[in-house]
């Protein structure tokens, strides 16, 4: 991969973190408020089995329309489990690659870094950084050449072979 290409992918990984951090939240928040499908709920979905031919409920719940509802709650759990590992399976990816960036970012001078999460995190323009760093526009381009040049050499090190 030319110097080009992988300088481009690290710039398109920090303008996706601030998407990867939500995508985060977003995903944990789903795997912790799930609300699963309960036994009652069956039971009561299911109430309707035994009836008098006249199309009411007498209330009365037969042993097939039992052995019915723990069937949907088995199929109740195991769909409950697969959105579980749906989610799961979509959030660690996400967060090996957000906590792979910010490792990253660590090894950076603290002028790096700020410029970087202005310049691509906050989406601030280099004027606007420089504002907000009480620079010039030229530093601040340099600080950011720089934090992407030692980005680029940390992700091309760990994809090199041995």
């Amino acid at each position: 991969m030319g110097m080009e290409d992988a300088k481009e992918r690290v710039i398109q990984k920090l303008y996706e973190y601030p998407k990867i951090k939500q995508r985060i939240k977003l995903l944990r928040f789903e795997l912790e408020n799930q609300k699963p499908v309960s036994a009652e709920d069956m039971l009561e979905a299911m109430c309707f089995a035994k009836g008098d031919g006249t199309g009411h409920n007498s209330g009365a719940v037969s042993n097939r329309t039992l052995y019915i509802a723990m069937n949907y709650q088995c199929a109740a759990d195991t769909a409950n489990s697969e959105r579980s590992r749906e989610i799961i399976s979509r959030l660690i990816p996400l967060e090996q690659e957000a906590s792979r960036i910010e490792y990253y970012l660590s090894f950076l001078s603290e002028n790096e870094k700020t410029v970087l999460g202005l310049l691509f995190f906050k989406q601030r323009s280099l004027s606007e950084a420089a504002e907000a760093m009480a620079s010039s526009v030229w530093s601040i381009r340099k600080l950011r050449d720089e934090g992407i040049d030692k980005l680029v050499e940390m992700y091309d090190f760990i994809n090199e072979p041995n």
